[in-house]
């Protein structure tokens, strides 16, 4: 009889994880689908915080933000996560892994400007956004960065995707056409 209990928890215990499993696989958010707001809280530290999504698109996140432009270095969630608090739309990509469906390195990204008239030591002109703090805006630059690089969250599961607050799209295909033109070499 004890045997026969025994199988009986087993299967039970099988059942009852596959069907964990199960509901986790279906309801994991889909590329562009809304995901649950984690809050708009300032902090000084996030390490430690889960987010209900990866990358995350809300949730507590540093009182600084990052300007828009290309960034050569991994910065903190907790900076674009106000960025995108402000209105920003984020792309995130990991720069180790090809972007599927393209053999183009992006080499420049356009945000509706003009070269400066800074050079880089490949003589080529320096393409950035022309937009200066005002009053007690808050933000950091690579002039003024913060203190610790991090990098991206180990679970991150996206060759590229875009983050728009609240919600989570991936487009690695068409990244071209999305948001931001970007020019190969």
């Amino acid at each position: 009889m004890s045997k026969n209990v025994r199988n009986w928890a087993l299967v039970a215990v099988l059942i009852l994880g596959i069907g964990y499993w199960l509901f986790r696989v279906i309801t994991k958010p889909l590329p562009g689908e809304a995901v649950a707001d984690a809050g708009r809280e300032h902090v000084t530290d996030i390490a430690g915080i889960t987010y209900t999504s990866n990358p995350p698109t809300s949730g507590p996140h540093f009182p600084v933000w990052a300007k828009p432009g290309v960034y050569d270095r991994l910065i903190s969630d907790g900076y674009f996560i106000h960025s995108m608090e402000h209105g920003y739309v984020i792309i995130w990509y990991d720069c180790t892994k090809p972007v599927s469906g393209s053999g183009y390195l992006i080499s420049s990204v356009y945000a509706h400007d003009e070269p400066a008239e800074e050079s880089t030591d490949s003589g080529q002109l320096l393409r950035h956004m022309k937009i200066l703090p005002q009053g007690d805006m808050s933000w950091f630059t690579p002039e003024t960065q913060p203190e610790t690089e991090v990098s991206l969250s180990p679970e991150f599961d996206s060759e590229s995707c875009k983050s728009l607050s609240g919600e989570l799209s991936e487009f690695a295909k068409s990244a071209e056409r999305v948001i931001v033109n970007f020019e190969a070499k």
